[in-house]
């Protein structure tokens, strides 16, 4: 239930919020003012709402989001000739498009400490049936207790018919927490046909087929809570009982971009981590006194992989230096079985000589569904990393085999 302290607890958040509202930053630091709007909205929350389930949460901050959009007068991006007033004032035209609002709300509910890993995009497709540029329609699902529930903050304006009033009462909005079922249902009756969970890779007749299809047969999550309270990702049934082991880990011959002005360079690889030292040398250009930098990236990856299941590896890249007038820091890029499966990267560069630069920075990245096998079957992944003295890789290798061995 929302009450007045709601929308005073709102108003109090609106000069935060209105910093991305009206900001032509980069996306990266919209994220950051997305991600702390949300998790003050539920620190300033009522008991019964910080006490309450995931689901309602979830429906406490679209409510949240919305009411700050009508705050700010906010119009619908349904046309054409907003995408290029978007595109002309904001350097993005899909700015408060329906893409833009899943991805705003996906940022808000992860400030808030609902795990990125239970959220999906799933698109409605008309096959041009409705004119562009909304032939095609995107919200966001979050995954409750194996069941699907929609944040369509789009559809909740437009069907409201757009304007400055738009978004307003979106705590009563059936598109706040809809269920994936009843939403294919809205979409239908509007005229679209088909759905698609991996960005219209491919489509499938309906939303749960799509959402399974994306995610490659992770089928269910369930809201359960680790010890350190932080949401994990509940595996489905491990058919077999078979689980990817580790067997062993290689590294690459690191390059070193050697450079009479920089000596001293060093990359140490093990399987955990990646050390990277250079010395800088007065070489006629901008370093006039000699100094050194140097970068440490750390991880660690599970001993064994559950098939159909998910997992996350924090990483962290910690950095010290002398204030070198040039440019550095370090990078990493995790690979899941190809080159074209990434499931995230971190990176902490900059000028060496600018006391803002942060000293550390880390990242939570979450795999992709594991896949199933058989007994003997190879999975690989590996890490590509890169810092001041140069870039290496390292490998792990894992073996199906049976739990019970």
């Amino acid at each position: 239930m929302i009450t007045n302290n709601f929308y005073s607890t709102i108003l109090s958040l609106f000069v935060l919020i209105g910093s991305f509202l009206v900001c032509d930053s980069v996306f990266a630091d919209e994220t950051v003012v997305l991600k702390t709007f949300g998790r003050q909205v539920i620190e300033r929350a009522p008991d019964h709402i910080k006490n309450s389930s995931d689901l309602d949460k979830a429906r406490y901050l679209f409510a949240a989001y919305t009411n700050a959009l009508a705050n700010k007068g906010i119009n619908v991006n349904d046309r054409y000739l907003l995408r290029v007033w978007n595109l002309v004032a904001h350097g993005d035209g899909s700015r408060w498009s329906c893409a833009d609002h899943a991805g705003k709300l996906e940022s808000v509910f992860e400030g808030a400490g609902l795990s990125r890993v239970r959220s999906v995009y799933i698109t409605a497709d008309s096959e041009w049936k409705i004119p562009p540029p909304n032939n095609e329609h995107g919200a966001l699902a979050f995954i409750y207790e194996g069941h699907y529930y929609v944040f369509d903050a789009w559809m909740h304006a437009y069907e409201r018919g757009g304007g400055a009033t738009g978004f307003e009462d979106g705590s009563t909005s059936k598109y706040n927490g809809i269920p994936l079922g009843r939403w294919q249902h809205e979409m239908m009756q509007k005229g679209y046909i088909r759905f698609s969970g991996n960005d219209g890779t491919s489509y499938e007749p309906t939303a749960i087929k799509a959402i399974q299809g994306g995610l490659d047969g992770f089928k269910q999550h369930e809201d359960k809570k680790s010890k350190n309270d932080k949401e994990t990702a509940t595996p489905t049934t491990n058919k077999g009982g078979n689980v990817w082991e580790f067997k062993k880990y290689t590294t690459s011959d690191p390059y070193l971009s050697e450079n009479a002005c920089y000596p001293g360079k060093a990359i140490i690889l093990g399987e955990s981590m990646a050390k990277f030292t250079q010395n800088y040398v007065p070489c006629g250009g901008a370093v006039e006194k000699p100094g050194k930098a140097e970068s440490l990236i750390t991880w660690a990856f599970p001993k064994t992989l559950t098939p159909n299941s998910m997992f996350w590896v924090d990483f962290k890249i910690t950095r010290s230096s002398d204030p070198i007038p040039l440019y550095g820091g370090a990078m990493v890029v995790w690979y899941f079985g190809g080159q074209n499966n990434i499931p995230g990267t971190l990176e902490l560069k900059g000028r060496l000589d600018n006391p803002e630069l942060k000293k550390e920075e880390t990242k939570r990245m979450y795999s992709p569904v594991v896949p199933e096998g058989k007994p003997g079957d190879k999975l690989t992944m590996w890490v590509n990393v890169s810092g001041e003295s140069g870039m290496g890789d390292v490998f792990y290798e894992y073996e199906m085999v049976s739990d019970s061995n």
